[in-house]
């Protein structure tokens, strides 16, 4: 991130994060003796979204947002309209409330 430069919008997603092996499946990779790690939607944490650029809010928390409401978002940030059929919704919290005020969410057919 620190290599892109200010004016360039970073945009990092993962669907779903890693859960890490419980304990003795920890111990057995330790030792050599473990299984693949293998990992679904089901028993992962939560994504990550990590966002950074111009109209980016600094340090915002996205709770609730999905991924449906990534390309909303990156539209209204990189000011393109949004398509009244998208399925997500702009994530507020990810952008600057300078930019909020600055350039209202234009919405197309």
């Amino acid at each position: 991130l620190e290599a892109a430069p200010d004016d360039t919008l970073v945009v990092i997603v993962s669907t779903t994060g890693m859960a890490p092996p419980d304990g003795w499946e920890a111990v057995l990779r330790f030792l050599g003796l473990g299984q693949d790690w293998r990992a679904s939607a089901t028993d992962c944490p939560d994504g990550i979204l990590i966002v950074r650029g111009p109209g980016v809010a600094e340090g915002g928390s996205f709770a609730g947002a999905r991924l449906e409401d990534l390309v909303p978002t990156l539209c209204y940030l990189m000011q393109l309209p949004v398509s009244q059929y998208m399925e997500g919704r702009v994530i507020l919290d990810a952008v600057d409330p300078a930019m909020l005020s600055r350039y209202p969410l234009r919405v197309v057919d």
